[in-house]
């Protein structure tokens, strides 16, 4: 498990805030995905001590999160500073996934910024 650096800042596997939230092993692959559905919904079910809010989270990869994955990161979201950030990129959404932030907890008001792309998913 990451411990944060002299400036406060971790970085998880997403499976490693879930291992926080439900105060045991969290297994990362390889396992079926009602395995992971009960890990999420034990985690979304914890109340959580403030000392498991983050004030600014930053979700990579952002395409890949399910909206159960999202909850529980919004459930670790200080929501007194209220930041998150999701970097996604759309080429690469594997699973077809629509979603409506609000559905999911989020309160997006967009600042979005389109970079050059020095890959191609093709």
């Amino acid at each position: 498990m990451a411990l944060p650096d002299p400036d406060g800042v971790e970085v998880l596997h997403f499976y490693e805030m879930c291992e926080r939230l439900v105060g045991e092993k969290v297994l990362h692959e390889n396992q079926d995905m009602d395995y992971y559905d009960i890990v999420m919904e034990d985690a979304l079910s914890k109340e959580l001590p403030d000392s498991l809010l983050y004030d600014a989270i930053l979700v990579d990869e952002g395409q890949d999160f399910s909206d159960r994955m999202l909850q529980v990161v919004m459930k670790c979201l200080n929501r007194k500073t209220d930041f998150l950030t999701v970097a996604l990129d759309e080429g690469q959404d594997l699973y077809g996934q629509k979603r409506t932030w609000k559905s999911v907890g989020i309160n997006a008001r967009w600042r979005m910024r389109q970079n050059i792309i020095y890959r191609n998913t093709r």
